[in-house]
C-alpha cells in the first residue's frame, strides 16, 4: 500500500501541493510507521511527509465497522473534506464484477482496453442520468 500511496502522492508533492488527504478502510493500522515507511521508500517515491500537511481517513462505510479509538479517524472529523464519502471506487464494483469473466481469458492489452471502455461507459452513464 505504501508504493500506491507515494506513487500517487509524488506527482501531487512535486506540483506543489501542500496538503494531502488519503482514505484508506484501515488507515488507523496503516498511518502507525506511515512516515518512516515513507523515508525508507525508493528515492524517485520519497517524500518527507512531515513537511507536508498530510491527513488520512476511514471511508464512511468502513468507519463503523472499527473500534470507537478509530473513529478520530472518520471523514466526518476531517478539517476540509467536507461530505466525502471516500467509498467511490469500491461503489463500481456492482458495475463491474458482470466484465470480469469476459476480461479473465483476455491479453493484458485487450483486458485493458474492455475494462477502459467498460468504465468509460460507466461515467457517461452516470453523466446523462444526473438530471434524473
Amino acid at each position: 500500500m505504501t508504493y500506491i500511496h507515494l506513487t500517487a502522492a509524488r506527482p501531487a508533492v512535486d506540483a506543489g501541493v501542500h496538503r494531502l488527504g488519503t482514505t484508506y478502510d484501515i488507515w488507523c493500522q496503516y498511518v502507525v510507521h506511515l512516515v518512516e515507511r515513507a523515508l525508507d521508500a525508493p528515492e524517485h517515491l520519497r517524500i518527507d511527509l512531515t513537511t507536508l500537511e498530510s491527513f488520512g481517513g476511514i471511508p464512511n462505510f468502513h468507519i463503523y465497522g472499527h473500534k470507537s479509538d478509530c473513529m478520530r479517524y472518520s471523514l466526518h472529523y476531517q478539517v476540509g473534506v467536507g461530505q466525502t464519502v471516500g467509498e467511490i471506487v469500491e461503489s463500481n464494483w456492482s458495475i463491474s464484477n458482470p466484465v470480469s469473466g469476459a476480461t479473465a481469458s483476455m491479453s493484458e492489452g485487450a483486458r485493458l482496453d474492455c475494462l477502459d471502455d467498460h468504465f468509460a461507459d460507466t461515467n457517461w452513464q452516470k453523466v446523462i442520468n444526473m438530471g434524473r
